[in-house]
């Protein structure tokens, strides 16, 4: 009896599992996170890459993607973006929606 063939399994992504949002971000702070993190899955880039492309620290990184720690600045979020091929205007506008609602400072 001749057996289909499997798939070859597909090499997972090394290093650390990147973890879930945290509970505490706000739907305008989703509302730009979530399409980021799906860019970022779906790249193939590990937070190491991300990391020597971006110049910020992984730790960093891995806060920004999960929404823990402070709100990020812009240009930090720009340099992901930017690097995950996404665009910019429309995730401009998400940042500054969920900056207000984050009570960030315009400094």
């Amino acid at each position: 009896m001749i057996t289909p063939a499997e798939p070859p399994a597909s090499p997972g992504r090394p290093g650390r599992k990147l973890g879930p949002i945290a509970p505490t971000v706000g739907s305008a702070h989703r509302a730009w996170l979530d399409p980021m993190r799906q860019n970022y899955l779906a790249s193939g880039l590990t937070l190491n890459d991300l990391s020597t492309r971006v110049r910020f620290a992984k730790s960093k990184l891995s806060e920004l993607l999960r929404g823990v720690g402070l709100y990020p600045r812009w240009e930090i979020v720009y340099l992901l973006a930017t690097e995950l091929g996404m665009p910019n205007w429309p995730l401009y506008q998400l940042w500054c929606q969920a900056a207000y609602e984050a009570h960030k400072s315009s400094e």
